[in-house]
């Protein structure tokens, strides 16, 4: 049996709706509606019934059992995956831009000058994506700017972060979303943890991403900050972004109020025996920044 369809099968079960499956998932309602039409044609006979989203009794037997099964493999795979990360001495780390970018570098140079032998994979991308590889066990730990919905997994609230909204020295400060829309907006892709920060704080500023003009749209902060230097926009950014290094012709436009907080997420049972030390050197760092 696939496990990943009978995963998706139990979270199913669970959600009742194809559509907060794929959300909590992060992947798309046919994929959903595929995988479930897979597995009842390898079981042979309907798990759902389609119009009240209840299981058939031969599909609550499905449920429990491969409740089961999951969470046998899930020890089984554990195990097996610590016993791999002991003998490589490999610690494969995801992050998200603003951690992965801005945090992380020093963390690591310091953990490394005390573990030598210690071999570091690291992988960057947008939160959702770097949860999905640690969900998945690709991942050792993951350093992303949102909260996973994941109750299954380890998290470690590292800070807060603060965002700021920064332009081109020709531009005066902003005091009102009003103000906010009249300049275009350079964004960050979906799946980012700092797009849905960016949303939430122009909510709070009284207004809405949807009416912002969105000039250009970009994978990391690196990139949005360049693009505010060459004037073509205004850029949201966390103050964790802003530093010696950041472009000279910024200038600090507008705070905006925000929520969000940097997490450290393992799996409760997978926890590679450096995550803990790699932890401290970041909560070291962003001490050292407060």
């Amino acid at each position: 049996m696939h496990l990943k369809r009978l995963e998706t099968f139990t979270i199913l079960a669970e959600e009742r709706n194809f559509s907060a499956t794929a959300q909590r998932l992060n992947i798309s309602q046919p994929a959903i509606t595929k995988q479930i039409k897979a597995l009842e044609e390898e079981a042979g006979f309907p798990l759902i019934h389609r119009d009240t989203m209840t299981l058939t009794e031969a599909g609550q037997v499905i449920f429990d059992e491969g409740k089961s099964l999951i969470r046998n493999w899930e020890q089984v795979r554990n195990k097996a995956a610590r016993i791999h990360s002991f003998e490589s001495g490999k610690l494969q780390i995801g992050a998200s831009s603003i951690p992965g970018t801005y945090l992380l570098p020093k963390a690591l140079g310091s953990l490394q000058t005390a573990q030598a032998h210690l071999d570091l994979c690291i992988i960057m991308d947008a939160s959702d994506q770097i949860i999905d590889k640690l969900r998945h066990y690709e991942l050792d730990i993951a350093f992303v700017g949102s909260k996973p919905d994941d109750d299954r997994l380890d998290m470690t609230c590292l800070a807060q972060d603060e965002l700021i909204a920064v332009g081109t020295n020709h531009i005066a400060s902003i005091n009102s979303f009003t103000e906010l829309k009249k300049h275009p907006l350079i964004t960050y892709r979906e799946g980012s943890g700092t797009l849905k920060a960016t949303k939430d704080a122009i909510r709070a500023f009284g207004g809405s991403y949807e009416e912002m003009d969105i000039v250009a749209s970009v994978p990391n902060t690196a990139g949005a900050l360049a693009l505010a230097a060459s004037g073509i926009g205004i850029a949201i950014v966390s103050t964790y972004a802003l530093g010696p290094e950041s472009p000279q012709a910024l200038v600090p436009l507008a705070h905006l109020q925000t929520d969000r907080h940097f997490y450290a997420v393992q799996h409760p049972n997978h926890k590679h025996p450096r995550s803990s030390e790699l932890i401290e050197e970041v909560q070291k760092i962003i001490h050292s920044q407060s």
